[in-house]
C-alpha cells in the first residue's frame, strides 16, 4: 500500500491567509467551489499551475523496510479579493508573507517554502449597479511531495548463467 507522507493542502494554506489577515476562514475560500458571501468582501485561493522540480528522489530504510519516494514542486497560487480595500489587503498579504516571522513560521510548519510574489494586479471593474473593487497576485510555493510504501529486504536471489558449455547457478 502507498501512503502519502506530505502533500500540498489548500484548506491549510488558506487558513494560513485567514489568520494573517485577521479574517474569519468563512470568507478565505477556495477558487472553484461555489460559494455565498453577498454584500461583503471576501477571497479565493486557487492553485494556478504546479510545476515538478526535481525527478524526486528516494531512501530505503533497513530497519522498518520502508520506502519513500520525494518529489519537489514549484506551485503558483493564484489569490483573488474582492471588495473595499482589495488591493491594500494583498499587499498586507504579501509583507506579511516577505517578512514577518510568525507567517513565516506557520509556512514552516505546513512544509511550505515561499519562493515569490506577483506584482499586484488591480481588477477592479463595473459589477452592476455598482464599482466592484478586485485585486489579484500570485504565489510561488515550493513543497515536497513524499510518499511511502513497504519494500521487503532481498535476502536471497538466485542468479543462473547460461552459455554453450555448462550452466553455472550462484547463490547471493
Amino acid at each position: 500500500m502507498i501512503t502519502t507522507v506530505a502533500d500540498f493542502n489548500l484548506a491549510d494554506f488558506r487558513k494560513l491567509i485567514s489568520e494573517t489577515l485577521g479574517l474569519p476562514i468563512a470568507l478565505v475560500v477556495p477558487e472553484n467551489e461555489a460559494h455565498s458571501v453577498a454584500n461583503t468582501a471576501f477571497i479565493t485561493v486557487g492553485v494556478a499551475f504546479s510545476e515538478n522540480l526535481s525527478y524526486g528522489s528516494q531512501s530505503w530504510d533497513p530497519v522498518t523496510e520502508i520506502i519513500r519516494y520525494n518529489t519537489d514542486w514549484l506551485l503558483t497560487i493564484d489569490v483573488n479579493a474582492y471588495g473595499k480595500n482589495s488591493e491594500s489587503l494583498l499587499r498586507k498579504l504579501c509583507a506579511c508573507l516577505n517578512q514577518v516571522s510568525a507567517t513565516k513560521l506557520a509556512l514552516r510548519k505546513l512544509k511550505l517554502g515561499f519562493v515569490s510574489h506577483s506584482t499586484i494586479r488591480d481588477l477592479s471593474a463595473m459589477a452592476l449597479p455598482t464599482w466592484e473593487e478586485r485585486a489579484q497576485v500570485s504565489f510561488q510555493i515550493s513543497y515536497s511531495h513524499i510518499i511511502q510504501t513497504e519494500q521487503r529486504r532481498i535476502d536471497i536471489v538466485r542468479l543462473a548463467i547460461h552459455d554453450e558449455f555448462e550452466r553455472v547457478d550462484i547463490l547471493l
